[in-house]
């Protein structure tokens, strides 16, 4: 009888252990959302997009009969840098239009 009510005990400490760890997860996301969300969604703004252009012209080449081999044209690039980046490469999706 002693080891049923042991277990029981045991069993309610944590049960009361894991619901005490759910309202907290809870009360954190709630905070996060409600609370931080505007000023988080700002920050994410600021950190995300950066434009940058460059304009960097290499003037034409020939080759030895004069003919055009190679003319100077703006491109869309993406750099990343994997030091830089806080997920892991894996994770990360590219997309480029």
């Amino acid at each position: 009888m002693r080891n049923i009510k042991d277990i029981q005990k045991r069993l309610l400490v944590f049960m009361a252990f894991l619901i005490g760890l759910i309202f907290i997860v809870c009360a954190r996301y709630a905070w996060v959302q409600l609370i931080l969300g505007d000023s988080l969604a700002q920050r994410i703004k600021m950190q995300s997009g950066e434009q940058l252009l460059l304009q960097s012209p290499r003037g034409t080449i020939l080759d030895r009969n004069g003919r055009e081999l190679a003319v100077s044209m703006m491109t869309q690039s993406l750099l990343l840098i994997r030091i830089m980046c806080r997920m892991p490469t894996s994770s990360l999706v590219i997309w480029h239009r």
